[in-house]
């Protein structure tokens, strides 16, 4: 048997987690998506590290673009703009990232676009907004046809990552196939993953967040994202799975 993973353990229910390690104690193969993942089984679940191996995930590809809508006239969106394209979960850091958007609207005008729906339908996140004082700054995309996508991306300053763990950020991969200047948390996994080829925060300090932000802001960097894309894609991803869940 083989036990694929790619879960922290230690955020888990404890329904799941017990889940886990029953399927992790008998399988004779574990097969995780980074290196923290597999420190945390070997260490966390005392599993021995030959059973444990390592299969990078991937970014997935967007269809070609094909409409030509107007991001800033659909919303009415009068300033520069930004993207938030991630869940909102506890460890994804929106309330910081919100609180530096303030500090940051202090001296440049930004907006947010959240591109998911359950962001926008969630009363938490909107009441952050309004307590903070920046919901005039605050876009919550609906429905968002595939087609319109890669123009919310081309036209975007940057994407934002400011999760404190991720185990694969493939939240990202609108980001990295289009193209879009990235600035993240500086976990290890991320690191790991595309090292300097994009920009880095604490994700456990709004002052420092939000002080590279504003230099990220102000840089407007050009990026291509070839090389990640080369080395995290879907058929080198499928063709280690199978390779290590066949080996004997």
């Amino acid at each position: 048997d083989v036990a694929v993973t790619g879960v922290q353990t230690c955020a888990l229910p404890i329904c799941f987690l017990h889940a886990i390690k029953s399927n992790i104690k008998s399988a004779n193969k574990i097969i995780c998506f980074d290196e923290k993942t597999k420190k945390d089984i070997n260490e966390k679940l005392n599993t021995p590290e030959e059973k444990i191996s390592i299969v990078n995930w991937f970014f997935w590809k967007n269809k070609n673009p094909t409409s030509k809508v107007d991001v800033k006239t659909k919303h009415q969106i009068i300033w520069d703009y930004v993207i938030y394209d991630n869940f909102i979960w506890v460890n994804k850091n929106i309330k910081r990232f919100l609180e530096s958007i303030k500090e940051i609207n202090k001296e440049q005008k930004l907006s947010v676009i959240f591109i998911w729906n359950e962001i926008a339908e969630d009363i938490e996140t909107r009441q952050l907004t309004l307590d903070l004082q920046i919901e005039k700054n605050i876009i919550f995309a609906w429905n968002i046809q595939e087609s319109e996508l890669w123009l919310y991306y081309e036209n975007a300053l940057w994407v934002v990552y400011p999760a404190i763990y991720e185990s694969f950020p493939k939240n990202l991969s609108n980001a990295v196939f289009f193209n879009t200047p990235i600035i993240a948390a500086d976990s290890e996994n991320i690191k790991n993953i595309f090292w300097w080829e994009i920009s880095y925060f604490s994700p456990l300090s709004t002052d420092d967040m939000t002080q590279k932000l504003k230099i990220f802001t102000k840089e407007r960097k050009s990026v291509n994202y070839e090389n990640i894309k080369n080395k995290f894609n879907a058929e080198i991803f499928f063709k280690n799975l199978l390779a290590l869940s066949t080996k004997n």
